[in-house]
């Protein structure tokens, strides 16, 4: 589990420093451009970052105050995949995000924010 974890990290990190050169590397234009009512990058931006705030707070979390607060798990660990591939059937199947997790307009501006 402990090189599962590791090689996750790492790809987190390789992904991360990926997508931050792609979005740095955009326009204003290209940045703001929504598609057909499909998200802008500024946008999906916006929506990782509101995704992401739980995963990094319970990240952070020591282990006995997450079991506290969140308890015991019901099932043995998944692997990444087994996270993933549900995910990306639920958005073929036409998943969307809804409450919170919808982001608002993000202007050429907020770039350097989020």
């Amino acid at each position: 589990m402990k090189e599962d974890k590791a090689f996750i990290q790492e790809q987190l990190l390789v992904n991360t420093a990926t997508f931050i050169k792609f979005i740095n590397e955009q326009t204003e234009s290209s940045f703001t451009y929504s598609p057909d009512g499909k998200w802008s990058f500024g946008q999906i931006i916006e929506h990782l970052n509101k995704s992401l705030a739980p995963v990094n707070l319970a990240l952070t979390l020591p282990g006995f105050l997450f079991q506290i607060l969140y308890g015991k798990p019901n099932r043995k660990a998944r692997t990444n995949q087994e996270l993933i591939d549900p995910y990306l059937q639920k958005l073929a199947a036409g998943g969307r995000a809804s409450g919170r997790f919808i982001p608002r307009a993000v202007a050429w501006a907020d770039k350097q924010r989020n």
